[in-house]
């Protein structure tokens, strides 16, 4: 199995809220891997987006992403590049 990470600050305004986490699960139902999100001590189910509001991940969170499964990379590449371009907030 498959497995890909990558560590990423949150730079949009208002963090991990309702919409964020939205267009996260959004973009990872299309693979098929299992993408995890952890800040802290706390991991979410990124195909749940009450799990991610869960996390309290605010502006300047440092998160971890991990995905496990056949297209791991891309997943996980996906999440990345989301996070990266602030969600069209900044």
């Amino acid at each position: 199995m498959d497995k890909a990470e990558a560590s990423i600050r949150i730079t949009n305004a208002h963090g991990l809220h309702v919409r964020t986490a939205a267009i996260v699960t959004k973009a990872v139902i299309a693979f098929r891997s299992q993408v995890t999100i952890a800040y802290g001590d706390k991991r979410a189910d990124a195909r749940s987006a009450v799990d991610l509001i869960s996390l309290g991940a605010g502006q300047g969170a440092l998160i971890n992403v991990e995905g496990r499964g056949p297209d791991a990379d891309d997943a996980v590449e996906t999440v990345r590049k989301l996070f990266e371009s602030g969600f069209g907030e900044d």
